[in-house]
């Protein structure tokens, strides 16, 4: 018969009870119990943090700890808090995780915010982006719009290729405008219309104009 020679901890025993949350002193709260006043610390599994006036579950041995292990109820409006000291994970293991909001959901991070996802969709009546600085790489890019305004101090893009298939293309510049091009065409099916206050042709070595019909003046 084999003995059992590892020594059973000796936790003391423990007593339940229930008590009003009178106020936090740090990483402690005070309680209010039929028996006085106990100073607990909450339970890591209560991730719902005790606020002034809650009915708890408070739980106490003769060791001389004490833990919060549940908030029972609220009373008043005022927010929930669900915190905890260190990392966390929040997991489904199987199926989809849910999160809900009546009136709003925010994501806040002191340092990063990554989202890594097979799928991304997101849909809103109105977006809204403030960002200092903005970088984005992707294999494809594809945006169906019925109105695009876009408002920037400066615009700088690097393309290796754009190809750009418009019906109406009207652009306003209320300055200048250059193009620098190794080669430069534009064909025209219909009606090619310049007009200017003063043009000026300049080419280092020929000028080719090629037409059934030339009118000058």
């Amino acid at each position: 018969m084999k003995t059992n020679l590892a020594k059973k901890p000796k936790f003391g025993e423990a007593y339940m009870e229930l008590g009003l949350v009178e106020k936090a002193e740090g990483s402690l709260w005070l309680v209010r119990t039929d028996g006085g006043l106990v100073e607990a610390t909450r339970a890591t599994g209560c991730l719902l943090e005790p606020a002034p006036s809650d009915l708890v579950l408070l739980s106490y041995g003769s060791k001389g700890w004490a833990y919060i292990l549940s908030v029972l109820e609220r009373r008043g409006d005022q927010a929930g808090t669900l915190s905890y000291e260190g990392s966390l994970t929040l997991a489904a293991r199987e199926g989809r995780l849910h999160l809900t909001s009546a009136e709003g959901l925010s994501l806040s991070s002191d340092q990063d915010l990554t989202v890594a996802v097979e799928r991304l969709a997101v849909a809103a009546q109105e977006g809204e982006a403030r960002v200092g600085m903005f970088a984005t790489i992707g294999r494809y890019l594809q945006t169906q719009a019925e109105q695009i305004s876009v408002v920037a101090e400066a615009w700088d893009a690097v393309i290796d290729r754009m190809t750009q298939k418009l019906k109406v293309n009207t652009r306003y510049v209320s300055e200048a405008e250059e193009v620098q091009a190794a080669s430069l065409r534009q064909l025209v099916d219909g009606t090619m219309t310049i007009h200017a206050k003063n043009t000026n042709l300049i080419a280092e070595e020929h000028v080719k104009v090629d037409a059934e019909q030339i009118h000058l003046g």
